[in-house]
C-alpha cells in the first residue's frame, strides 16, 4: 500500500550514501598514492587507509541493496493497477451475450423514437430489465441503423457507494472527462448545460452513440436530455429505474413486466442442459414437488417472479446446479414460500437470492464466507483487487499472496460477485439478503475489521498521490478522478454510528481528506471539497477534534467561496474562529492563520467588496508575514498578500511581495505557489501599464501551471493574454512575433481567438466565465468586421 515517503525517495538516498562513500574511497586512493613516500600521514596511515577505504564502499553497496530488497514489500495482488492508473477514455462497446426473450415491441418502439428525436430512456421498475432492452436498441443501431461500434460506448453510472447515488455533477464528470471536457465544480444549471454543450462539441462529426446504463434519478441525466439535440448526428440511449422517465417524458419508453410465455422460454433455455442425466434429474425434481407443494411448481415459481428475467434465470441456474442434490427440493420450496410470504425486500430477486445464499453459503470457504460479509457491510462497492486483499488481510489467518485471491476467484465463480470494468461489485440484491439475515453481533465483528482496513488502504494511496500531484500530474490526476468515487462515502457519517470503529479509522479519514484537499483546491472542485469537509466536521465533533473540526470548517468556507457563494463562506470561518480557540497555542496559530488567508482570499474573490475589508484582511496577513516559515503556507500567505496589495493600488509594494513569494515558494518546491506569484505579479505590471512585462510574466506563469498541471491557472494565464491581444494590438504582435509590433486588428483578433478558446475548454466546469466570454465575443466580432 502507499507510505508516507514514496519508496523511490528512500532508495535515491541510499544511492547518494553510496556515491559519497565511493567519493571518500577515491580521494583518499589519490592522496596516498600522491604523498605515500614524503608524509607521515602516508607512512603511518597510508597502509591502512585503502583497504579500509574498500571495505567501506563495498560494505555501502551491500547495505544499499539489502536495503533495497527489505524495503521492496511485494506488492498485493492488483495493486500495480492502483500505482499505474489508466487515463479517462470513452469506454469500448461490447456486444451483448446474455440471453434475451420478448420486448420486441419495446425494442422497436425506442429504436424508431432514438432514431426520429436522438435519444430514448428506457425506464421501468428495479429488475425489470430495461439494461438488456437497452443493449439490443444500441446494438440495432449498429446493425441497422448505421452506427459504428466504435463509436458506440456504454457508462455503468452505478454509484460506489452503497448507500446513495451519485448526484448529476458528478455523473457529468464520469461522463464528460472521458471526452476530455471540464468536469464539473458543482450541479447548477449553468455549469451543467456548459458541461453538456461542451460534450457535444467534442463527439466525433460523424455520429457517435452514447448508452448510459443504470440510472436511478432523473436528475442524473436531465442536464444532457435538456441540451441533447433531436436532430444531430448523434444518439443517447438511457436505462434507468421508472423515475428516470421524468427527465423527458416524450423521449421515454416504459419496459413493463415480461410476459409469462418469455418467462417459460428463459427457463427452458436455461436448464436446457446438455448431459442427459442432468436433465432427467431436474425432472425427478419437478416430479417430486408436484403434489408436495403445488400442481404446477414452475408455473407458481414463473408468476412470483412478476416477470423479472433475471430472477428466473438466478433461480434457474441454482437449481440447475443443485438438480443431483437432496437440497435442490428444499430449494424450490423455499423460494415459493418466500415468493409467497414477501416482507423487507425490494422484488422477487432479492425474494430469490435470499433463499440462495442460504445454500451457497455452506459451500464456501470459511476465508471466502468472511470476504462476503465483509463485503456486504463496506461504504463502498466496485473495489480493486488490492483493496480486497487488503480486507482479506486484516480479516482472514491466511496471507493473500499471488494475483489470484482464492476467496474473490470462489465469490465470482458462483456469481456472488461481479467485476464490471475491473472492478469487483457485490449487487444490492445479494448485499440485502447478507445484512438482513445476518446477526448484530456477526455484522459488528466484521465491520470493525474490514472497515478500518479498508480506509487505511486508502488513506495509503491518497498520500502519495498528493505528494505526486506536481511531479507526474497526468498520471496523480487520472487517479483521483478514477478514485474519487470510492473515497467521498467515506465521509458519510451514517456509516460510523459506532464510536469505536470511528475511533479506529479517524486518522485515516483526515490524511485522505488532506490529500483530497490538495486535489480539490487545484481542480477547484467545489462539490467535493465541500461533501468531504462537511462530512470529516461532522466526524471530528464526534470525537471531540476541535483542530480537525477547525480545519474543516475553513475548508467548508473555500468551497463555498469557490462556488461563488460568499454570503455562506462568512460564518463558516467564524465557526472555524470560535472552534479554534480551544486547541493548543501552536495549533490555534496554524488554524488562526489559515482562517485569514482564507478571509482574505474570500475578499479577492468578492468583487462587490468594500476598500475597508481590503484594508482590514492586508493589515491581518501583514501581521503573519512576520511569522515567516515559522508557520505553514507561507508561500501561499505572501502570495494572497500581494493579491490584496494590488487591490489596494499599491503596486509596488505588491512586486516586492510577490517577488520575495516567487523565491519562498521556489525554495519549498512549492510550483502551484511559484507560478501564481509570477502570475500575479503580471497583473501588477499591468496595472503599471508595463504590458509588455505583464505578457512575459503570464506567458512564463502559464509554462509553469502546465508543467504541474494545474489547469485552472494555466486558463487564467491564457485569459490575461487573450484579453491583452484583443485590447492592445502591439501586444498580439508580442505574442505572436515575439516583437511588440502592432498587428492588425484581424490578426490580433485571431491570435486572441486562440488563447481565448483555449481558457475556456480548461475552465468549462467553473461557476463563472463571465470573463472569458466577453472577450471571446469581442476577438470573434473583430474576426467578422
Amino acid at each position: 500500500m502507499g507510505r508516507d515517503e514514496p519508496r523511490f525517495v528512500n532508495r535515491v538516498k541510499l544511492g547518494l550514501f553510496g556515491a559519497v562513500c565511493w567519493f571518500v574511497a577515491t580521494l583518499s586512493a589519490g592522496i596516498l598514492g600522491n604523498r605515500a613516500d614524503e608524509s607521515w600521514f602516508g607512512k603511518t596511515i597510508g597502509p591502512w587507509l585503502l583497504p579500509v577505504s574498500t571495505v567501506v564502499v563495498v560494505a555501502a553497496g551491500i547495505g544499499w541493496l539489502v536495503l533495497a530488497v527489505l524495503q521492496r514489500s511485494p506488492l498485493r495482488p492488483g495493486e500495480r493497477e492502483e500505482r499505474m492508473p489508466l487515463p479517462s477514455t470513452p469506454p469500448v462497446w461490447r456486444r451483448p451475450t446474455d440471453l434475451f426473450c420478448g420486448r420486441g415491441d419495446e425494442v422497436e418502439k425506442a429504436s424508431d423514437l432514438v432514431v426520429r428525436t436522438g435519444a430514448v430512456v428506457l425506464a421501468g421498475v428495479r429488475d425489470i430489465g430495461t439494461s438488456a432492452v437497452a443493449e439490443q436498441v444500441t446494438q440495432g443501431l449498429i446493425d441497422r441503423r448505421g452506427s459504428a461500434q466504435d463509436r458506440t460506448h456504454r457508462f455503468d453510472l452505478r454509484s460506489r457507494s452503497t448507500s446513495e447515488p451519485y448526484d448529476a455533477a458528478a455523473t457529468a464528470g464520469r461522463i464528460v472527462v472521458a471526452f476530455g471536457v471540464d468536469e464539473p465544480s458543482d450541479g447548477t444549471g449553468e455549469v451543467l448545460a456548459r458541461a453538456a454543450a461542451g460534450l457535444l462539441a467534442k463527439l466525433p462529426e460523424k455520429g457517435t452513440t452514447l448508452f448510459l446504463d443504470n440510472v436511478s434519478t432523473p436528475e442524473q441525466v436531465a442536464w444532457l436530455l435538456q441540451e441533447w439535440p433531436a436532430d444531430g448526428p448523434h444518439r443517447l440511449v438511457v436505462a434507468g429505474e421508472t423515475a428516470v422517465g421524468d427527465a423527458d417524458p416524450d423521449r421515454t419508453v416504459h419496459v413493463h413486466e415480461l410476459a409469462t410465455r418469455h418467462l417459460r422460454e428463459i427457463w427452458d433455455t436455461e436448464l436446457a442442459v446438455p448431459e442427459p442425466a442432468a436433465r432427467q434429474r431436474i425432472k425427478d425434481l419437478f416430479h417430486r414437488l408436484r403434489g408436495t407443494v403445488t400442481d404446477d411448481p414452475v408455473n407458481e415459481l414463473l408468476l412470483a417472479c412478476v416477470g423479472r428475467p433475471g430472477a428466473v434465470k438466478v433461480l434457474a441456474r441454482q437449481i440447475r446446479r443443485l438438480s443431483g442434490a437432496e437440497t435442490a427440493e428444499k430449494l424450490v420450496e423455499g423460494v415459493i414460500e418466500e415468493l409467497r410470504a414477501g416482507g423487507r425486500v425490494t422484488g422477487p430477486l432479492e425474494h430469490v437470492w435470499t433463499v440462495t445464499l442460504a445454500n451457497l453459503q455452506e459451500g464456501l470457504t470459511e476465508e471466502a464466507a468472511w470476504l462476503l460479509h465483509a463485503l456486504a457491510e463496506l461504504p463502498v462497492t466496485g473495489l480493486t483487487r488490492g483493496a480486497v486483499a487488503a480486507i482479506l488481510d486484516a480479516g482472514t489467518a491466511k496471507p493473500v499472496t499471488g494475483e489470484v485471491i482464492a476467496p474473490l476467484e470462489e465469490l465470482r465463480l458462483r456469481k456472488l460477485v461481479r467485476d464490471p470494468g475491473g472492478r469487483y461489485r457485490l449487487p444490492q440484491e445479494i448485499r440485502g439478503p447478507i445484512v438482513r439475515t445476518s446477526s448484530p453481533e456477526r455484522r459488528r465483528a466484521v465491520t470493525v475489521v474490514a472497515v478500518p482496513a479498508l480506509v487505511r488502504y486508502f488513506a495509503g494511496f491518497v498520500v502519495e498521490w498528493a505528494t505526486r500531484l506536481e511531479v507526474d500530474a497526468e498520471a496523480a490526476r487520472a487517479w483521483f478522478r478514477d478514485s474519487e468515487p470510492s473515497l467521498l462515502p467515506l465521509f458519510t457519517e451514517d456509516h460510523f454510528h459506532d464510536h469505536e470503529l470511528l475511533r479506529s479509522t479517524f486518522a485515516d479519514l483526515c490524511a485522505i481528506a488532506d490529500g483530497l484537499d490538495v486535489w480539490y483546491t487545484r481542480e477547484q472542485q467545489s462539490r467535493g471539497l465541500l461533501e468531504v469537509n462537511d462530512g470529516l466536521h461532522r466526524l471530528a465533533r464526534r470525537v471531540e477534534r476541535d483542530d480537525v473540526a477547525a480545519l474543516a470548517a475553513c475548508r467548508i468556507a473555500a468551497a463555498h467561496r469557490l462556488a461563488m457563494r460568499f454570503g455562506e463562506a462568512g460564518p463558516w470561518l467564524d465557526i472555524a474562529a470560535s472552534t479554534a480557540k480551544t486547541t493548543e497555542d501552536r495549533i490555534r496559530a496554524e488554524l488562526n492563520a489559515r482562517e485569514q488567508v482564507e478571509r482574505a482570499l474570500l475578499t479577492t474573490a468578492n468583487k462587490t467588496v468594500e476598500p475597508e475589508a481590503v484594508a482590514a484582511a492586508t493589515a491581518e496577513l501583514t501581521k503573519l508575514r512576520a511569522a515567516g516559515s515559522a508557520l505553514p503556507g507561507h508561500a501561499a500567505r505572501l502570495v494572497t498578500l500581494g493579491g490584496l496589495v494590488i487591490l489596494d493600488d499599491h503596486v509596488d509594494d505588491a512586486l516586492d511581495c510577490l517577488r520575495e513569494a516567487e523565491k519562498v515558494a521556489r525554495d519549498a518546491r512549492d510550483a502551484g505557489s511559484e507560478a501564481h506569484s509570477v502570475e500575479l505579479q503580471g497583473i501588477a505590471h499591468a496595472k503599471r501599464g508595463h504590458l509588455a512585462d505583464a505578457v512575459r510574466c503570464w506567458q512564463r506563469a502559464r509554462t509553469m501551471f502546465a508543467r504541474v498541471g494545474e489547469d485552472i491557472g494555466e486558463s487564467r494565464c491564457l485569459q490575461h493574454l487573450g484579453s491583452t491581444a484583443v485590447e492592445d494590438a502591439r501586444m498580439a504582435g508580442l505574442q505572436r512575433d515575439g516583437r511588440p509590433v502592432a498587428l492588425s486588428s484581424r490578426d490580433a483578433a485571431a491570435v486572441a481567438l486562440h488563447l481565448l478558446e483555449r481558457a475556456k475548454e480548461l475552465r468549462t466546469g467553473q461557476p463563472d466565465t463571465t470573463l472569458v466570454d466577453h472577450y471571446l465575443a469581442k476577438a470573434r466580432r473583430l474576426l467578422t468586421d
